[in-house]
């Protein structure tokens, strides 16, 4: 009975890997090969449950709203803003960026910074 419950346990933790490890994997290989050159998500909620920030060019307004307190319309305006604070974000970091577009305050872009990849482009494969 012992090696029953050791083979079942083995058995999900591969599978746990194959199915998140993996990601992480395949994700930090290619962050690490090119550094401006970001993945699309393809399940940003995923990305933040694991504490990974979103890129900005890469997201589609809706995806911005699963963050608490970003509505459509700062959405809609940060993924227009993308390039531009790309740009701010080289110069003058991601918290000073993020201050640029209306309705973000110095508390909000802190917590933002944290959330979201605003330097890079993003490559869609």
């Amino acid at each position: 009975m012992n090696w029953r419950l050791t083979a079942l346990t083995i058995l999900l933790c591969v599978m746990a890997f194959v199915r998140d490890g993996f990601f992480l994997l395949t994700t930090r290989s290619d962050a690490l090969s090119s550094k401006t050159s970001l993945q699309a998500p393809s399940d940003p909620e995923s990305l933040l449950a694991r504490g990974r920030p979103l890129p900005l060019r890469c997201v589609a307004p809706v995806d911005l709203e699963l963050i608490p307190g970003i509505t459509d319309r700062l959405a809609r305006e940060l993924v227009e803003a993308a390039p531009r604070l790309d740009a701010l974000a080289k110069r003058h970091g991601d918290v000073l960026a993020l201050q640029s577009v209306k309705g973000i305050g110095p508390e909000r872009s802190a917590s933002l910074a944290e959330l979201l990849s605003l330097q890079g482009t993003c490559s869609r494969n």
